[in-house]
């Protein structure tokens, strides 16, 4: 297998890491914003832990998909380095597509979910507040 396809499937898997962070992103941003439009009244512990667990789920398979196209990534990565026969400049190409480690990936995703499911509950407590001191 030819260096150059090897590194076209590379990035193509980085496409798809932006595919699935933007699929999160998108979902962050939906929760969060029907959870600030909605009505105080609505918004009940039962909601906000439906929501919360709904997310959850999501965010754990969001997380298994960006490592599984980590994984994917790292396997190509090592297809590649174990070919002798290519120019350094596709080694400084390559260095640059690594992904990151497991351990910096949950980090990252676990500190957003643990975010977003505190906003989930947190939002309606500070708008009934709020409210309540309002003239």
């Amino acid at each position: 297998m030819d260096p150059k396809d090897i590194l076209s499937f590379v990035f193509q898997r980085a496409d798809q890491t932006q595919v699935f962070w933007n699929l999160y992103a998108t979902a962050s941003t939906a929760i969060l914003g029907f959870v600030a439009a909605a009505k105080s009244e609505w918004l009940n512990k039962s909601v906000c832990t439906v929501l919360s667990c709904g997310f959850a789920v999501f965010a754990y398979g969001n997380l298994q998909a960006l490592n599984h196209t980590r994984q994917q990534r790292e396997g190509l990565l090592l297809l590649l380095s174990s070919l002798k026969d290519y120019p350094p400049s596709i080694e400084n190409v390559a260095s640059a597509a690594r992904p990151s480690s497991l351990v910096e990936l949950l980090l990252f995703h676990i500190t957003l979910d643990l975010f977003v499911i505190s906003m989930i509950w947190l939002i309606p407590r500070i708008r009934t507040r709020a409210s309540a001191t309002d003239p």
